[in-house]
């Protein structure tokens, strides 16, 4: 009778349930080849956080919708993974530190999807509640961008004058989605300078491409919750994801994009070398694979 017995706890303990928290999705497979790779120093982790701020993750992860993003990156998860191994050369400029940084900030963000769960998201009335938040960012994502481009433009009267046209003014939300527009155009023609005194420079103050990204995303999403701000009462619109998750779903985000550029330039010279293709999750950010 008692082996009877044991015999049905074991049947029960197959059958059980997993807990919800592994049921997210991705979660299994992303830490299980997380697990595969080496553990990555606080060094290592600091330096991949730097390259991106706050600011700049929150602004590109308040256009999208995290849970979307989570499913789209975990996916992505394998497919790099196998690619990494079949074509280590072609790939060689992805390392496996920068992967693991990568596949954390997935796990992170399957953390911040389970604990917004928890929490009401609510409704904000006439997008008042996510023109603030946007505004936000937006000053923060412009206030980095000028003082990089002061930098650049140092004591030149020319060069200062440029910068104070494309700068603009705060004086207004519309005013402010203008100023961070001015500013990208203007970081992206010192990015298309090609003598070596400015590669010097741009160099110097670390200006990418990702800067303009930033800021064209933060003016996007500005311009996005101006809409909703102005269609007046009785204009509800459902919050997307919590700040926190915002800003962990941006920089899954901003890390999506650099494995796009990087797996494009290794097919350019090995065809074998997958695609990483956006879904209609992430597209509005990442845009069409190349």
């Amino acid at each position: 009778m008692a082996a009877k017995k044991r015999s049905a706890s074991k049947k029960a303990a197959k059958k059980s349930p997993r807990p919800p928290a592994a049921r997210i999705a991705g979660r299994d497979r992303v830490g299980e080849i997380l697990d595969d790779l080496p553990p990555l120093s606080i060094v290592e982790r600091e330096a991949f956080r730097a390259l991106f701020d706050d600011a700049q993750c929150t602004a590109v992860g308040g256009r999208t919708k995290a849970e979307k993003v989570l499913v789209e990156a975990s996916a992505w998860a394998s497919t790099i993974d196998r690619a990494l191994k079949a074509h280590p050369n072609a790939l060689r400029r992805y390392s496996a530190s920068r992967f693991a940084f990568f596949l954390e900030q997935v796990r992170d963000l399957a953390r911040a999807i389970e604990a917004q769960r928890r929490t009401p998201l609510g409704k904000s009335d006439d997008g008042a509640w996510l023109l603030d938040r946007q505004r936000v960012a937006a000053l923060s994502v412009r206030e980095e961008l000028l003082a990089v481009l002061r930098l650049l433009a140092g004591g030149n009267p020319r060069e200062r004058e440029l910068l104070v046209l494309a700068a603009g003014t705060t004086t207004s939300d519309e005013a402010l989605a203008d100023s961070l527009e001015g500013l990208a155009t203007h970081a992206h023609k010192w990015l298309e300078r090609r003598d070596a005194q400015t590669a010097v420079l741009v160099a110097s103050v670390s200006l990418k491409e990702s800067d303009v990204d930033s800021a064209r995303s933060a003016e996007m999403a500005l311009r996005e919750a101006l809409k909703a701000q102005l269609a007046g009462p009785g204009s509800v619109r459902e919050v997307r994801d919590l700040p926190k998750t915002d800003r962990v779903e941006g920089r899954v985000l901003l890390e999506m994009r650099v494995l796009m550029d990087v797996f494009a330039k290794a097919r350019e010279k090995n065809l074998e070398v997958p695609r990483l293709v956006p879904g209609a999750g992430t597209r509005g950010v990442l845009g069409v694979s190349r």
